[in-house]
């Protein structure tokens, strides 16, 4: 006989479990006694950040150095993701706006507005309706209060790290919804880029009506390997993993 009072499998559970283990991974690979020659790649892709994500004026900050102060930095930004990590609920982000470089495939990474909500049984096609309507200005049976959110929300196109909205219930019907500002590599996209067929992007993010937010690979949600040509794939998982770190210091800077 069932019991309908025990609580319910999160779906996301897993996932969350194959994220924060990506993280230790890398913590465990990087360690004091690395060679130089095994933190090359590390250090490329994290120079290259500066390049990279330049639509979103992130400085790294890191220079060559004394190699144990490089895997010093290096440490200290994967305990940032872990840390992160471990407080964070696996959701879907479902794109309110996108950059146009996001809707076809590509490599540049670009910023996002998207909706979220931290109830893993909140179901897609509600989620789906309500992007669309908020995209649109609010829907048919939306008062004055809600269109003007909605209009609000829809023409501020300017990015700001870890900003979070709540949405209305009057909007939602009552689940509770965040709208999130989020950067997002393609890399790490299924297909590179925003499907129609997959019109979502996996994310990790701090419950609460504020709090940091992440995207994640879409191999490491889906529990699959990554693409056959995953050497990019991989430098972007990496970038990933800094990129919580180098977010909080963009927002402090008020950006």
């Amino acid at each position: 006989m069932n019991d309908s009072s025990a609580p319910r499998h999160d779906p996301f559970q897993d996932a969350h479990q194959r994220y924060l283990d990506s993280i230790r991974a890398q913590l465990a690979a990087v360690e004091p006694s690395a060679t130089r020659e095994g933190l090359a790649l590390v250090f490329h892709v994290l120079l290259g950040l500066t390049v990279v994500l330049a639509p979103l004026a992130l400085v790294l900050g890191i220079r060559r150095g004394r190699h144990r102060t490089q895997v010093r930095l290096v440490l200290e930004r994967l305990d940032t993701a872990e840390e992160f990590a471990e407080r964070a609920k696996v959701v879907l982000a479902y794109p309110l706006m996108v950059n146009s470089m996001l809707r076809s495939p590509g490599e540049a990474p670009a910023t996002a507005l998207v909706i979220i909500s931290f109830d893993p049984y909140v179901a897609h096609d509600t989620m789906m309706r309500l992007a669309a309507d908020l995209s649109a200005g609010g829907s048919p049976a939306s008062n004055d209060n809600d269109r003007a959110f909605a209009d609000a929300l829809m023409s501020d196109e300017d990015f700001k790290a870890f900003r979070r909205r709540k949405i209305p219930a009057s909007i939602t019907g009552g689940p509770e919804v965040y709208a999130c500002d989020l950067a997002v590599h393609p890399l790490l996209l299924r297909g590179r880029h925003v499907l129609d067929d997959w019109p979502f992007v996996p994310c990790a993010a701090e419950p609460g009506d504020s709090g940091r937010i992440a995207q994640i690979p879409f191999w490491v949600f889906e529990g699959c390997e990554p693409p056959a040509s995953n050497l990019p794939e991989a430098e972007a998982a990496k970038i990933g993993l800094f990129l919580i770190h180098q977010l909080e210091e963009l927002r402090a800077r008020g950006g």
